[in-house]
């Protein structure tokens, strides 16, 4: 099965999210944000790609997609910040939970290299 690490190229740094939907917002154009993260900005800035684990309680799927980071902004509650994406693309579902998927605790949030 699919895992995080599968989506990661040679060389290259992702950041994986874990969200229910909350504060994830996709547009026209392939662009997008999710938000209020937890996040060290200038290591947010340092990935080459972010993947989103979306947990569709609507579809009760879990949605996958890659995506290009354009900026970290501060989010609205303090210490937290707003990933604005660009070049989103649905790349699928997955039947593994976060844990597995992302090889991760509780954290929604895992770096890999």
């Amino acid at each position: 099965m699919t895992k995080a690490r599968d989506f990661i190229k040679p060389g290259e740094n992702i950041l994986a999210i874990f969200t229910k939907g909350m504060h994830f917002e996709l547009s026209v154009g392939n662009t997008g944000v999710t938000g209020e993260w937890d996040v060290d900005p200038s290591h947010a800035r340092s990935v080459d790609r972010i993947l989103v684990y979306h947990q569709n309680n609507e579809t009760s799927t879990n949605d996958l997609y890659v995506a290009s980071l354009i900026r970290v902004d501060p989010a609205r509650r303090e210490g937290r910040y707003n990933l604005q994406l660009n070049h989103v693309q649905y790349v699928g579902i997955t039947p593994l939970n976060w844990h597995d998927f992302a090889e991760a605790g509780a954290n929604p949030i895992r770096y890999l290299p």
